[in-house]
């Protein structure tokens, strides 16, 4: 809609808004799309859209905000999102169905959990002061999580395959995460900047584009991704 409208599988930017590809993106402003929404000071990810003051989404992925949101395979409450069929329930935590959920208190059904003041996507289970980890796959919190499929360490989270070693410092693929950078390849992260799926993401703020979503103020350009503060390996 208007300037930040999407449109076909290109992207949209607006007041630190993007999009790109089939899902969607965080940050200022906002973009609708059959595919893509976004409101407030938080993103969504997935197909159809919502609309809220704040952040809402629906259909097979997840969202981060403020506000709520309801409706088939949507769930989010609080301030802090879900991703995944399911509903919400208790002030700030989500989780139902086979994804994860960020958020307080605690949550658990068919191999999910949630602990501390983060929270988790995926099956599995959950350990450590505020860490999760689920099947393949990711988490945030703070705290730790190993498996040969996901992996969590320090003050950020990261989504995806792979393995993490020391304190945030995640690798995922071909890149890797440390501190505030982000990866991108076949998986994603999460931390000051964070984002999901393929291609790579760089910058203070933070991007994503191609079939995954994002965290964080900023923009996007190209076709994969883009970063210019921190290192990328």
């Amino acid at each position: 809609m208007g300037e930040a409208a999407v449109q076909g599988r290109y992207w949209c930017t607006w007041e630190g808004l993007v999009y790109r590809g089939d899902i969607g993106v965080h940050g200022k402003g906002w973009c609708t799309w059959e595919i893509l929404v976004y409101m407030g000071g938080a993103g969504v990810h997935g197909r159809y859209w919502c609309t809220w003051e704040i952040l809402v989404y629906m259909g097979g992925a997840g969202v981060h905000g403020r506000g709520w949101c309801t409706w088939e395979g949507l769930v989010y409450r609080g301030d802090i999102g879900v991703h995944g069929r399911g509903w919400c329930t208790w002030e700030g935590l989500v989780y139902m169905g086979d994804i994860g959920v960020h958020g307080r208190y605690l949550c658990t059904w068919e191999g999910l959990v949630y602990m501390g003041d983060i929270g988790v996507h995926g099956r599995g289970w959950c350990t450590g002061e505020g860490l999760v980890y689920m099947g393949d796959i990711g988490v945030h919190g703070r705290g730790w999580c190993t498996g040969e499929i996901l992996v969590y360490m320090g003050g950020a989270g990261v989504h995806g395959r792979g393995w993490c070693t020391w304190e945030g410092m995640v690798y995922m693929g071909d890149m890797v995460y440390m501190g505030d950078m982000v990866y991108m390849g076949g998986a994603g992260v999460h931390g000051r900047y964070g984002v999901h799926g393929r291609g790579w993401c760089t910058g203070e703020i933070l991007v994503y584009m191609e079939g995954a979503g994002v965290h964080g103020r900023g923009w996007c350009t190209g076709e994969i991704l883009v970063y210019t503060k921190y290192l990328l390996l």
